[in-house]
């Protein structure tokens, strides 16, 4: 699940209902989003370029599970 939400210095308010029982336990990443249509490009282009060298490093790290989990991760969160 992905939540987009702005921090008001003290807490974070997402900026669309969320379905989630009250005091519902969450872990959260954070991923400062930019309004700037070039900030949001670049940022593009250096997910790209570390998903490409993580996957060259794929096939210099063969047969290593704990790599492949975070290949998957990596390439399943930039689908979204």
């Amino acid at each position: 699940m992905t939540i987009e939400a702005i921090y008001d210095g003290e807490t974070f308010k997402p900026k669309l209902p969320v379905d989630l029982p009250p005091n519902a336990k969450v872990k959260l990443t954070v991923e400062l989003l930019s309004d700037d249509p070039d900030e949001q490009k670049k940022q593009e282009e250096r997910r790209k370029a570390f998903l490409e060298a993580a996957r060259k490093a794929q096939g210099i790290r063969a047969n290593r599970p704990d790599i492949d989990e975070a290949y998957r991760r990596l390439k399943w969160k930039n689908q979204k």
